[in-house]
């Protein structure tokens, strides 16, 4: 027998007013996908805090995504690349260990990158998903691969078992720059116009479970 002590507890904070104001938006517009964050601290203008953009394929099995630093309602060149495989999983959490490989699409297969996935599934959905980061701001040859990107430069994705067996491909790329400027702005629009306070969640996770303590030793 085991007896168990602590207790999961969640405290919840709500600042009061004039304190930090955040919201966030998903806009989805045929196969696209945007994330935006906003942020206002102490009263100063609001503030795009994060902002992501995925780019499907027709069937939603592959996606390219790309993360921004706007400056107002400007963008700028994406400061990340991503790609995201998605699979059907209605009863595992996740999946086996797999290979994501992108190329460019004019390239040869095998001259691009690899990444080791894991697909997991979101409890709210029968979806696997799994990311890897394929370029970042700043990080060796990552401005050739952004640029080729920004452009509209299509890339071929493949996921592979172990053994490198191909399981599924796709063909992903960005939208054009005026589109994806379009649909920032009315997401940025939308996450400024539900500002609201923070709310600032602590989950206290019960103890792990412990032995009752031994009985005194009889006397002799």
């Amino acid at each position: 027998m085991f007896w168990m002590t602590g207790l999961a507890i969640t405290l919840a904070s709500t600042p009061a007013a004039g304190a930090d104001k955040c919201h966030g938006v998903t806009l989805e517009e045929g196969g696209l996908k945007m994330n935006v964050s906003a942020s206002q601290q102490d009263g100063e203008p609001a503030f795009v805090s994060y902002m992501l953009i995925l780019s499907y394929n027709a069937d939603h099995s592959f996606a390219l995504g790309a993360r921004y630093a706007p400056k107002g309602d400007a963008l700028g060149a994406p400061t990340g690349l991503s790609i995201t495989s998605q699979v059907v999983m209605p009863d595992a959490i996740a999946g086996p260990t797999e290979q994501l490989q992108w190329f460019p699409q004019s390239a040869q297969p095998g001259t691009g990158g690899t990444g080791w996935v894991v697909h997991r599934r979101d409890s709210s959905a029968n979806i696997g998903r799994a990311s890897v980061t394929i370029a970042k701001a700043g990080a060796g040859d990552a401005a050739q691969t952004i640029d080729r990107a920004r452009l509209g430069g299509a890339y071929r994705i493949e996921r592979r078992d172990q053994n490198g067996k191909l399981l599924a491909s796709g063909t992903v790329r960005l939208p054009a720059e005026p589109v994806v400027t379009a649909l920032f702005r009315k997401a940025r629009a939308a996450a400024i116009a539900g500002l609201e306070p923070c709310v600032t969640t602590m989950t206290i996770a019960p103890a792990p479970a412990m032995a009752p303590p031994a009985p005194p030793s009889p006397p002799r």
